[in-house]
């Protein structure tokens, strides 16, 4: 297991960087290789997010690739490495424990069940609504004193997660697809001649790699024509003078079916649950009925003992695993009673939902290098 460390080449110090650097105030130790002075020089600092491209992802572009050349070095994640935690991380400038959004399901303390809160409906996909109850920390754009724009894909703009974050002092640009992923970003760049922060997200990649595996021909050609399409964008900007920071939210592990378990064929485990299970594949989260705790351990210990490692959430978390500075309000809520975490490229799910639900190849939120493990690319256009 690879523990992460918030003091140094997390992702979380890229944004300290970045938060200082654009004129806002962020605690958290700036990165090293990209101090906040050198934001001075710039007229657009644009972030690209590319979902689910860990280290090893790029590195199979090659080192004469594009993005492999420009490499500034490796980050970790933020732990759950996972798209909830790391892109709360990314507009914020907060680690998880202080954002309080862990994991693509929690515990909702304010609605009483377990939520997935980017789409917003509980564990049997019933959308909810009330998303105001939830306290939600600044967004980066609120710390910063230059213009923001945010560049998503159109359908996430309906998310009420993402309504929060983007609504006040920020241009919103939806896209349709990679291409007017580029031209909404350019046009950005050149709407007018303030000085400006562009945070772009692109989810495509993390899709490709459920799906299919980060290692398959699919995955593949898509994160290539991705880093095409950004290579002809610095090209198209030249003169504009533009820094360039691409990262990733955080990587993926490969599975399959054998090393998928699935708690509805284990009963004696599924009956120690006070709730519905939370967390991620990877990193899964327990609520244990008090009289079922030592069924519960010895269970997962003896009898699951060689898929993953049983931890109590608060051991973890007062470790440091989560984050620095001042805990949200519902933070120790939302990581349950126990962690499981897996290991190898076994993961762990819950298929209530659906009788035909379908098993992803790839999946994150586990401390491997696979899955904690991001790059950092610089590129400057001047």
């Amino acid at each position: 297991m690879l523990k992460p460390d918030y003091r140094v080449n997390n992702t979380i110090n890229l944004m300290s960087s970045i938060i200082n650097g654009l004129g806002g105030k962020n605690t958290h130790p700036f990165l090293t290789s990209l101090s906040p002075e050198e934001f001075a020089s710039y007229q657009n600092v644009i972030l690209i997010v590319i979902d689910g491209m860990g280290k090893d992802s790029m590195v199979r572009l090659g080192e004469n690739s594009f993005f492999n050349k420009h490499r500034l070095q490796v980050l970790q994640s933020v732990f759950p490495p996972t798209t909830m935690a790391a892109v709360s991380t990314f507009l914020t400038g907060l680690s998880p424990q202080e954002h309080g959004y862990i994991s693509w399901y929690m515990k909702l303390k304010e609605f009483g069940k377990v939520c997935a809160l980017l789409p917003f409906y509980d564990r049997d996909h019933k959308h909810l609504k009330g998303i105001n109850k939830i306290r939600v920390q600044k967004s980066i754009f609120a710390k910063i004193k230059v213009e923001g724009h945010t560049i998503l894909k159109k359908n996430l703009k309906k998310s009420p997660y993402n309504n929060h974050w983007f609504s006040g002092k920020n241009t919103f640009c939806g896209y349709t697809n990679l291409k007017s992923f580029s031209r909404k970003i350019r046009q950005a760049v050149t709407s007018n001649k303030n000085k400006k922060y562009i945070y772009a997200y692109w989810p495509g990649f993390d899709d490709f790699s459920h799906e299919y595996g980060k290692t398959s021909n699919h995955a593949l050609r898509h994160l290539s024509e991705v880093e095409r399409v950004i290579f002809d964008l610095s090209l198209k900007l030249k003169g504009s003078n533009t820094l360039f920071l691409i990262t990733a939210d955080h990587g993926q592990i490969v599975t399959n079916k054998e090393r998928t378990i699935v708690l509805e064929e284990h009963a004696k485990l599924q009956e120690c649950l006070s709730e519905r299970m939370a967390g991620e594949p990877r990193a899964v989260f327990f609520e244990v009925k008090p009289e079922k705790r030592q069924q519960f351990e010895h269970y997962l210990k003896h009898r699951l003992g060689y898929c993953g490692d049983l931890f109590k959430s608060k051991e973890l978390a007062d470790l440091g695993y989560f984050g620095l500075g001042k805990e949200h309000a519902h933070f120790r809520d939302r990581i349950g009673e126990y962690i499981f975490l897996m290991k190898e490229n076994y993961a762990f799910r819950e298929l209530k939902i659906s009788k035909e639900h379908h098993l992803h190849i790839g999946h994150h939120g586990g401390l491997s290098q696979e899955e904690m493990l991001v790059p950092l690319v610089k590129v400057v256009v001047r």
